[in-house]
């Protein structure tokens, strides 16, 4: 009788533990610190008008696709003669979400940060949004 109290115990104890979502996730977690996983949320096109020094705005349409390219179409608005940039490269997303793009070029980077409805400008890696009154102004919306 204590004999099969025993085993019933065991396969409990061992049912509990299989059936832990955490422990079988683990390794998941390890995998993925310095990498974030591309989802959906990141592919698509974005548009909208940036702040800009010395013209009204930039007008700016991103497209970001799933085999990790993106294009970068910005218009300088009310400046003549240059005022449109075209960049294409590639982008990888950072452990913390923030989307970086490289311009093959000059190994420049830009870096966007998803939020609800589209995604927004940020200064740098750390994807601090802009806060305050034009915090709007720095997010492209999905078209």
């Amino acid at each position: 009788m204590k004999l099969s109290k025993l085993f019933l115990a065991l396969v409990l104890f061992i049912g509990v533990v299989g059936c832990n979502p955490k422990a079988n996730n683990q390794n998941d977690s390890q995998t993925n610190d310095s990498v974030a996983v591309v989802t959906p949320n990141h592919i698509g096109s974005f548009e909208g008008t940036l702040p800009c020094a010395d013209c009204p705005g930039i007008k700016t349409d991103l497209t970001i696709r799933e085999d990790s390219t993106y294009d970068l179409r910005s218009e300088y608005l009310e400046r003549e003669p240059n005022n449109i940039i075209e960049t294409s490269g590639v982008y990888s997303i950072l452990a913390n979400g923030v989307i970086e793009l490289v311009t093959p070029s000059t190994n420049e980077k830009t870096y966007y940060k998803p939020v609800e409805g589209g995604v927004a400008l940020v200064a740098d890696s750390l994807g601090v949004l802009t806060e305050g009154e034009m915090s709007e102004f720095y997010v492209l919306k999905r078209k």
